[in-house]
């Protein structure tokens, strides 16, 4: 009985090992093709954020469409060269940023524009359509409307270099027709600006150009006049329309600013005539007057004040465009009277001087009663006529101003052109009103040789500037534009190193015309042995500029240089099988340097469905139906080396599947560095077979013993 549980226990044995997953082992006489890995260390360039679009984020490219404007392209890299030295390339891809313009010219032809106004404006306007029709290099790429206004504000009509001088010309004939006072500039802007906001798809950029002798008489009411925010008029006079006779009534008013220390002397003539004498001096006892006067701080005694209000800083919101203001001859119009006090300035200090000249302390009852009365009558005559208050204008030049801000915050070009009468004793005046609302405060220069440019988005500059390790110098190799490379230097701060390259508004207009990139090669060579620490070879910063705005700086990234292990793995191996050890291998061309693969035994679990010729090992036992591992081709026969290498191609696609997905790739793989005879796959199976069959045959022997 006991020999009967042995032999079952053997046969459980045998039968389980014959189901256990069998790792791929090599033949003894035919090593499996195992790939072989080797390791050696090399000097690497890493790059971290060289590659980069540069885009105006600060919106200095004035166009509606776009949030940011794509500007050109850096791609650098670099290549460790066997003797150590390090060759780096830099690429600059300009994109295009000029699709075309539009331009609405804005023409006064109010009676305000004399002939040399009338002339200076016609021969800017020609010149301008000259230079973006005529001289086109791309038709249709550009246009040019004419908007013209004088209290009316006429619908705008396309210009052509064929017809400019006649639609000028008719423009001015029909004004002069129509009773040409009046000029509503706000208005003509607003109307421009209108015709904008409906084109702001066109990819095109957008221009309004003024051209005006400078004096606006009307204007959109302002919404909330009360709590609108006001500021002092420089001048001491302010001429406009009599508030007391209002429109058609028109009577022309000087309002003068007036200050109680000048008016003094008339006040005291006034006394005198009143019977009060000695007060001749009084103000010189005013020493508060003459300490404000010494700081020129008397504007403090103002008591009649000139305000306007501050329309060219408020925005559309704040304006009524429903309502026009201004009576049509001066750019500013009465609008009402604040009264900031009842009394006069510094009333206290002035009275206390009045009483310590009038009330006398031993004079006698009737006489101090009568002084005191002299003292009211004076006061009441001061507040009388030096109360504090206010005089408030529209000025119509600021809410033109205000419209053309307005106009520029939506990324619409604003220009003036100054066609001013020399003779205009206004004309100072005139023109600061006209070119605070220019790009820049600057008039546009119409005989400018590069008027063109004004119209479009010219990337003026771009510069790469490469800041190096201090023990690496640099050798220009291949450039366009211009290039430098200057040394570590200074004496108390450290200058490092510097390749600078810089491509001027022809480079790269060239370039993006042939289509091409501009390059930059150097050759960067080390001083001395810098061994084999990680260091930052070069960080680079590229600078801009665009038109005439100031230039913009952004980081380019870094180049670093690495000594890190670099894995080689070789292709299959070639064996030969008359080797004294059983195997041998030789590495054939085309070796992958960036696969990394593990290097664990290959798996040979999977049968060879391939071969018909051997049908004996696949052959199923009836007795065990689950036993498929016996249907296993053997492997040991030497005519079956093209079946052992399909056999080990399967194998290791099935160890590519068993490879867990999130394995780190970055780590090193074990080297399978053993080459010793190892246990046949088939042998495992036989010896399976083997141990099987003499438990069924000892199972057999110890029942007939029993008589079963």
């Amino acid at each position: 009985m006991k020999k009967s549980k042995l032999l079952v226990f053997i046969l459980l044995f045998s039968f389980v090992i014959n189901f256990l997953p069998k790792q791929s082992l090599a033949d003894e006489g035919n090593l499996s093709k195992n790939k072989v890995v080797e390791e050696k260390k090399e000097l690497v360039v890493k790059k971290e954020g060289t590659d980069k679009e540069i885009s105006d984020k600060d919106k200095n490219v004035k166009r509606r469409d776009v949030e940011e404007t794509k500007l050109f392209d850096i791609e650098k890299s670099a290549v460790v060269e066997k003797d150590k030295s390090v060759t780096v390339t830099t690429k600059i891809t300009s994109k295009q940023i000029h699709n075309g313009s539009d331009v609405i010219i804005l023409l006064d032809v109010s009676k305000k524009m004399t002939e040399e106004s009338k002339n200076k404006a016609k021969e800017s306007i020609k010149k301008i359509v000259k230079t973006l029709l005529e001289d086109d290099e791309h038709k249709n790429l550009n246009s040019v409307r004419l908007i013209s206004f004088y209290r009316q504000v006429k619908d705008s009509v396309e210009l052509k270099p064929s017809n400019v001088e006649q639609m000028i010309n008719k423009a001015f004939e029909e004004a002069k027709n129509n009773y040409n006072y009046g000029v509503s500039m706000q208005e003509a802007i607003y109307k421009a600006e209108k015709i904008f906001d409906n084109e702001q798809k066109s990819g095109k950029r957008q221009h309004i150009v003024l051209l005006s002798q400078g004096e606006a008489t009307f204007s959109y009411d302002i919404k909330d006049k009360e709590n609108a925010k006001t500021t002092t008029i420089k001048g001491d006079t302010v001429v406009g329309e009599s508030p007391f006779f209002p429109w058609p009534f028109y009577v022309e008013k000087t309002f003068k600013k007036s200050n109680m220390i000048k008016d003094f002397n008339a006040f005291i003539t006034m006394l005198n005539r009143l019977g009060i004498h000695n007060f001749d001096n009084i103000k010189d006892k005013l020493g508060l007057a003459d300490y404000l006067k010494f700081f020129g701080l008397d504007f403090a005694f103002d008591y009649i004040k000139l305000k306007e209000f501050e329309s060219n800083k408020l925005d559309s919101s704040k304006f009524d465009y429903s309502k026009t203001v201004g009576e049509g001859y001066h750019n500013h119009s009465y609008q009402r009277i604040n009264v900031v006090s009842k009394e006069f300035p510094f009333k206290k200090t002035i009275m206390a001087a009045l009483r310590s000249k009038i009330e006398k302390e031993n004079a006698g009852e009737v006489e101090k009663l009568l002084n005191k009365a002299t003292v009211k009558v004076i006061e009441t005559a001061l507040d009388t006529i030096f109360y504090q208050r206010e005089y408030v204008f529209y000025n119509h030049n600021l809410s033109a101003q205000g419209e053309a801000k307005i106009a520029k915050n939506k990324n619409i070009n604003f220009y003036s052109i100054n066609v001013t009468d020399k003779s205009d004793k206004k004309k100072a005046e005139l023109e600061k009103y006209l070119k605070d609302m220019s790009e820049n405060r600057n008039f546009l220069n119409t005989n400018d040789s590069k008027l063109a440019d004004k119209f479009k988005d010219v990337l003026k500059e771009i510069s790469i500037e490469d800041r190096l390790h201090k023990d690496y110098e640099a050798e220009i190799l291949e450039k366009d534009g211009n290039a430098t490379f200057s040394k570590a230097g200074g004496f108390f701060i450290s200058v490092p190193p510097k390749v600078n390259w810089t491509l001027s508004a022809e480079d790269i207009k060239n370039a993006f015309e042939q289509n091409k990139s501009l390059k930059l090669v150097y050759k960067l060579k080390a001083k001395q042995d810098v061994g084999t620490a990680d260091i930052t070879l070069a960080e680079s910063t590229a600078k801009y500029k665009i038109n005439d705005n100031r230039q913009k700086t952004e980081d380019a990234g870094k180049l670093l240089l690495k000594l890190q292990d670099v894995v080689v793995e070789s292709n299959i191996v070639d064996t030969d099988e008359n080797s004294a050890n059983g195997t041998n291998g030789s590495y054939p061309n085309g070796t992958d340097l960036s696969t990394v693969e593990d290097t664990k035994p290959e798996d040979n679990n999977k049968p060879d469905n391939n071969k018909p010729d051997d049908k004996e090992n696949n052959k199923p036992d009836n007795n065990k139906p689950d036993d498929k591992e016996n249907n296993k081709p053997d492997n040991n026969k030497p005519d079956n080396k093209e079946d052992n290498k399909e056999n080990n191609k399967q194998n290791n696609k099935e160890d590519d599947k068993q490879k867990p997905e999130n394995a780190d790739k970055n780590k090193k793989p074990e080297i399978n560095k053993e080459k010793g005879t190892k246990i046949p796959k088939t042998a495992i199976a036989g010896s399976s077979t083997l141990l099987l069959a003499v438990g069924l045959l000892g199972m057999y022997i110890s029942k007939r013993k029993n008589g079963k």
